[in-house]
């Protein structure tokens, strides 16, 4: 069964040692199988993701991509929907740049303390498996749980996530 016939945007779930709120990964918001206007199912997705429990939205898609596929108002509908937004931009190929390195301390602190007060945390990118599995293993790993269970746990949620070399060494997987 497609996406696009069963409806429902497909939350993994990951759980965060040593604190109650878990980590969701997830696709774009609107993305169905087979169309790259993703306008026409966006609101539905952030309703699920409400339903599923999230306080905070992290979007690892470059704005250029949010343009092509419709859904450039996301961070807007988010936040409409009471839930947090972070737009930290990386691209589809390969590592963050130096304006991600510059905003991600803030905003790694402000996660960690949504997931330390219970707050569930989803994390996307188009697919939802390469930036999503890599920003989220980041995440956890500098909150100290070892990188191979990480690692491990990723995969399980998301599996062909952590695969790209440049990724897997910044994490230290290699």
């Amino acid at each position: 069964m497609t996406r696009a016939e069963q409806g429902k945007l497909p939350v993994a779930e990951v759980d965060v040692h040593g604190c109650v709120g878990k980590i969701g990964l997830h696709p774009c918001p609107g993305k169905r199988d087979g169309s790259d206007d993703y306008s026409a199912m966006m609101e539905q997705d952030l309703q699920q993701l409400l339903y599923w429990g999230a306080e905070a939205v992290v979007t690892l898609v470059e704005p250029e991509e949010l343009e092509k596929h419709n859904v450039a108002d996301l961070g807007d509908k988010v936040v409409k929907c009471d839930m947090q937004w972070f737009h930290l931009p990386v691209p589809d190929v390969g590592l963050q740049d130096d304006a991600f390195d510059e905003r991600w301390p803030a905003v790694s602190k402000r996660l960690n303390a949504l997931l330390d007060g219970g707050a569930n945390v989803t994390f996307h990118c188009r697919g939802g498996t390469g930036r999503t599995g890599f920003i989220a293993a980041r995440l956890m790993i500098e909150r100290g749980m070892d990188k191979h269970e990480v690692e491990k746990l990723v995969q399980a949620a998301r599996p062909g996530a952590l695969t790209m070399e440049c990724r897997r060494e910044f994490l230290g997987l290699d």
